[in-house]
């Protein structure tokens, strides 16, 4: 079993985590500036697109850091948190409204009646109010 315990601040003024496991007794610290977080989100996406789409895309990757330094200077945000939150509330809501907009659930049906064995009525795409 792990039990986490928050040390004071250390010398480097960054909070320390310390983990004890209590059969092995082990003793882990672990010391993180808060804006190191700010590079763990474009990391795992670059990663995931790499992975899923076997391409590399700096735009793609360099998207997330702007959009903090965005969002943490509109907001005046102190909080890495906070940051973090409302980029991924932004980048949610941007692309709700893209797929809103492109019409991506019609334009994407037939493939959601083979994955998913769906039955849609037959609609035309001129008769759908929006």
């Amino acid at each position: 079993m792990w039990s986490v315990y928050q040390s004071p601040q250390n010398r480097n003024n960054y909070p320390s985590i310390i983990l004890i496991d209590k059969r092995l007794y082990i003793l882990i610290i672990v010391q993180m500036n808060p804006n190191m977080l700010y590079l763990i989100t474009p990391m795992l996406g670059c990663l995931r697109n790499f992975v899923k789409y076997k391409q590399l895309k700096l735009l793609l990757f360099l998207r997330t850091p702007f959009t903090y330094i965005c969002i943490h200077r509109l907001f005046k945000c102190n909080n890495v948190w906070q940051t973090l939150i409302y980029e991924r509330w932004f980048f949610f809501l941007y692309k709700s409204w893209l797929s809103y907009v492109n019409n991506d659930h019609y334009n994407k049906r037939i493939k959601y009646m083979k994955k998913y064995n769906l039955k849609y009525k037959t609609i035309d795409k001129n008769s759908l109010n929006f």
